[in-house]
């Protein structure tokens, strides 16, 4: 196995800053770091900042003017920094997520209770994800997180291959401080594999939350579905795994509302059965569509 590659010397940097951020448990000092490494994204990753400007462009048309457009991309570059850093959080940071608003935890509760398990949907790319789970666990709800296998705290990771510092430093480092907020993570493999599935089956006849992306690249069937201005490809994994087990599917989102508060909403259960899963599917989709278009600022992907 390799000892280092190139790509590692970006993710020490990250853990390193992550790290040093939380020391002095200064929030101003990680709100002004955050700031910077956003603002650096924004001025150096230019064709990530066009691609997202067309995007916004192709999505909401002249209902958007150019001073707007680049709030926009700004607060998005912003926002994936923001999630980045909550996965180690300050005493304030937790402080104030005890103060979030909760909407629909009836909902996770009545489903929970019909003891079949649950699976919770988020966006790799909308809102708060990190704190979403946090509030979770503030609320005592033990989530088991379903992550890629390169996850690597969402930074860009595709079709790198192992190396020793990431085996024995940052996934270690990574894993354990999301692990201080979910009960369990569960790796989906690259290749054709699917015996994770009968460790999800197992989670579910338990009577766990399973916390899965609705948008990530990794799955065994996709379809093509029509979201924002544009297609992607959505993964139909999770949705077969509820019409096999019953367990019922709640999607969740955490964001800023429009008083700037931060929010939790666990919307009502999508339906799902062998029959329906395509059109359990693009119901969801429709649902995360709104979201996007109501907060655009807190969507991290307009340049896809």
């Amino acid at each position: 196995m390799t000892f280092i590659k190139v790509n590692d010397f970006y993710f020490l940097s990250v853990l390193v800053l992550i790290r040093l951020s939380r020391m002095p448990e200064w929030p101003w000092l990680r709100s002004q770091l955050i700031r910077l490494l956003g603002w650096l994204a924004y001025h150096f990753s230019r064709s990530k900042r066009r691609k997202s400007e067309s995007g916004l462009e192709a999505e909401f048309g002249s209902d958007l003017d150019g001073d707007e457009t680049e709030r926009i991309v700004r607060s998005s570059f912003r926002s994936f920094w923001k999630d980045s850093f909550a996965v180690l959080p300050l005493k304030q940071d937790l402080t104030k997520l005890e103060q979030a608003v909760f909407v629909g935890e009836e909902y996770l509760r009545a489903a929970l209770g019909r003891h079949q398990g649950v699976i919770v949907l988020e966006s790799n790319s909308f809102g708060d994800r990190v704190a979403a789970k946090q509030i979770l666990s503030q609320k005592g709800f033990q989530v088991h997180q379903v992550h890629a296998e390169n996850h690597l705290n969402g930074l860009r990771n595709e079709g790198i291959h192992s190396s020793w510092i990431r085996e024995k430093l940052l996934n270690p480092a990574f894993e354990g401080w999301e692990k201080q907020f979910v009960k369990d993570i569960i790796y989906l493999p690259e290749g054709d594999s699917l015996l994770f599935t009968r460790v999800l089956l197992r989670r579910l006849a338990q009577n766990c939350i399973i916390c899965s992306a609705s948008d990530g690249r990794m799955g065994q069937k996709f379809l093509i579905l029509p979201f924002l201005s544009r297609s992607r490809p959505f993964a139909t994994g999770m949705f077969s795994l509820a019409a096999l087990s019953k367990a019922p599917i709640l999607p969740l989102f955490c964001f800023r509302n429009r008083e700037h508060q931060m929010q939790l909403t666990v919307d009502r259960e999508i339906s799902v059965s062998k029959g329906n899963v395509e059109a359990s599917l693009e119901a969801y989709v429709r649902q995360l569509e709104g979201y996007v278009r109501e907060y655009p600022d807190q969507y991290r992907n307009w340049q896809f």
